[in-house]
């Protein structure tokens, strides 16, 4: 499963600050995947924010 996103998302963002509109323009479009069970995204986030001192 990936983070769905399209052109309306991305024109928004565009819109609202030059210096990301030119890197969402240099990078394009990014398939993200979406861990389905929320209880483990946040349990990996946390613990990765403690290891790398985020």
């Amino acid at each position: 499963m990936y983070f769905d996103y399209g052109d309306r998302e991305t024109e928004y963002l565009k819109r609202k600050d030059k210096r990301l509109g030119a890197a969402i323009d240099s990078i394009g479009h990014i398939k993200r995947v979406v861990d389905g069970d929320l209880f483990s995204s946040v349990v990996h986030n946390i613990v990765g924010q403690q290891i790398f001192g985020r």
